[in-house]
């Protein structure tokens, strides 16, 4: 009876949340690893909307709501690495703020069924989950009055640490855009507390999004 009585009350006050993400970046290996999140969130009951250019398609997750903006594919190009293949993180980033995220985000904010969501004055959302390196999305966090959950697909970089208040140590944990190992030289030392430098003073005094 006790067990019983136990279940009846979880059972009770259980319930499922409306949870809003959007995982921007064009590229299956960011959307590989976030795919499992919103499919069990889905299965668990909770109803989701997430913006996605690599959408499952799957018919039998009747608590997911997908918003397929695969067209990004087509209209953005990294042709900029290619061409400054010796870039410091920060140059990286910037770069890529304004040749690669810019475009990416604009696109999918102009998208007809995100604009639908935003205009809507009853549009309620408990929760809004967004990748770490695409920060304009965290303004659906604002708009909906929600509490945001930052997520990386990637190893942690300067720009995520620094905005939430856990700058990396420039020796014991390189920026991993440096492409430095584990143990670093002398001059490796040197490079990447210089490029911790530039990194701070660009995101402390200019708007480096990422």
């Amino acid at each position: 009876m006790f067990r019983l009585l136990c279940f009846l009350v979880i059972v009770s006050v259980a319930s499922g949340a409306n949870i809003f993400a959007i995982f921007s970046v064009p590229s299956i290996s960011h959307q590989l690893a976030f795919q499992p999140i919103w499919r069990e969130l889905s299965l668990r009951g909770h109803k989701v909307t997430v913006v996605t250019p690599n959408p499952l398609k799957d018919p039998t997750l009747t608590n997911l709501t997908e918003i397929d903006v695969s067209y990004v594919y087509r209209s953005v190009s990294l042709q900029f690495l290619l061409d400054n293949p010796n870039l410091l993180p920060d140059q990286f980033m910037s770069m890529s703020a304004e040749n690669y995220i810019k475009p990416v985000i604009e696109s999918q904010l102009n998208d007809s069924a995100v604009t639908k969501i935003l205009n809507d004055k009853n549009s309620h959302f408990d929760l809004v989950i967004s990748e770490m390196i695409c920060s304009p999305a965290y303004a659906f966090a604002y708009k909906f009055k929600a509490p945001l959950v930052g997520m990386l697909s990637l190893p942690d970089m300067s720009t995520a640490s620094m905005a939430v208040g856990n700058p990396l140590h420039p020796v014991l944990n390189p920026d991993t855009m440096l492409g430095f190992g584990r143990i670093l030289t002398f001059w490796q030392r040197v490079m990447s507390t210089y490029s911790q430098i530039r990194y701070v003073l660009r995101y402390v005094f200019i708007s480096l999004f990422l």
